[in-house]
């Protein structure tokens, strides 16, 4: 089971870094980096085996993947451009053949996935693609044959299938599994909902409002309990948020309330938490980012300059505590250690231009049990 909560140089100008404390932007130090391209997602990882997180940026206009390397003190080098395959649409990440470095897959929206296999020193070969269907838009990174490895899950928008790529890369040129899951797939979202060690999908179908569960079995899958949402939902996340041992599932849907926490049990999940966050919700970090020993969320919204920090309350439930004001609309959000100090920070892209973001924890240090 995979562990579901844990390029040439281009001009990248450092332009600004400013110390938030309290107020609308809540307590954390920015540090703003001009970049060039249309980026249309992130990835946070140690990509370069130095044990820090460094940042992946995936760029539809240059049909390129951006890598942004850690530095000392939450900083960010120079960035290095690597061919994509194509133009991506969504990128992840994980140890696709076995070596210890961190790789990257694109979804590249046009038939393929692509994987670039990491190197030391934040190098990647060049990409291997994989035939995936018309309009691949959305993937997931687990362990659906139990063997160690992760595997990848494509989910097309258009043919409503998802497909399955068991790895190493270049053991089967095509998917090892194909599932049926629906009309128009916008999410796909990998974890062990059954408890057999062996990692299973989640599938949001905007067309009805629905998530479908597929469970991993001997090489494929079987269909199990679906959930309604109501509305479009459009990205996922799966932690245990209340603390009883079992997963819990947040969403973030198309309209109001755009974000749903629902609650794992013996009979299913059931709604427990819901938030209008005033415009369709784009993608969830999940983190303990105050230091109490709670799961938090940090959302973006499209057209809303900002995230919406969600502090948990230990029960599945959520306050709002504050928002980040970050501009340029947002486009994608990830949680990481980024200068060492043991605390989840965040990385944002942002759309309206080409800037990259990364927000430190300055969260006042607290005894994990601590009353709110």
């Amino acid at each position: 089971m995979m562990n579901a909560g844990k390029f040439s140089c281009v001009l990248f100008a450092l332009a600004a870094c400013a110390i938030a404390q309290g107020g609308e932007d809540g307590p954390w130090e920015r540090r703003n980096y001009r970049t060039r391209g249309w980026m249309i997602g992130l990835a946070a990882a140690d990509f370069d085996g130095d044990g820090i997180p460094d940042v992946a940026l995936a760029d539809k206009s240059g049909e390129s993947v951006h890598l942004m390397r850690s530095r000392a003190g939450g900083r960010l080098a120079p960035a290095v451009e690597h061919p994509a395959g194509g133009h991506p649409r969504f990128i992840v990440h994980g140890d696709f053949d076995g070596d210890g470095m961190e790789d990257i897959a694109l979804a590249l929206g046009r038939k393929y996935v692509s994987v670039l296999g990491g190197r030391k020193g934040g190098a990647f070969a060049a990409p291997v693609r994989y035939e995936a269907g018309g309009t691949p838009l959305a993937l997931a990174v687990g362990d659906f044959d139990g063997d160690g490895s992760p595997d990848i899950a494509a989910a097309d928008a258009r043919d409503g299938k998802v497909r399955v790529f068991w790895l190493p890369p270049g053991e089967s040129a095509g998917p090892g599994a194909v599932i049926e899951a629906g009309a128009r797939l916008s999410a796909v979202h990998a974890a062990d909902f059954d408890g057999d060690s062996t990692d299973d999908l989640a599938v949001a179908d905007a067309a009805d409002g629905t998530v479908r569960f597929f469970h991993a079995r001997d090489g494929g899958f079987s269909a199990g309990a679906s959930l309604d949402i109501g509305r479009a939902p459009y990205v996922m996340v799966a932690l245990d948020f209340n603390g009883d041992g079992r997963l819990d599932l947040a969403v973030g849907c198309e309209e109001g309330p755009s974000l749903m926490v629902f609650a794992g049990g013996a009979g299913g999940f059931n709604k427990v938490f819901e938030k209008d966050l005033r415009a369709a919700v784009k993608s969830i970090a999940a983190a303990d980012f105050d230091g109490d020993g709670r799961l938090d969320l940090a959302c973006t919204a499209y057209s809303i300059d900002q995230v919406q920090m969600l502090l948990g309350t230990g029960d599945g439930l959520f306050a709002a505590d504050h928002v980040i004001a970050t501009g340029d609309r947002p486009e994608g959000i990830a949680a990481g250690d980024f200068d060492g100090d043991g605390r989840a920070d965040l990385a944002i892209v942002k759309s309206g231009g080409a800037d990259v973001s990364i927000f430190l924890n300055r969260f006042p240090v607290q005894e994990e049990d601590a009353p709110r």
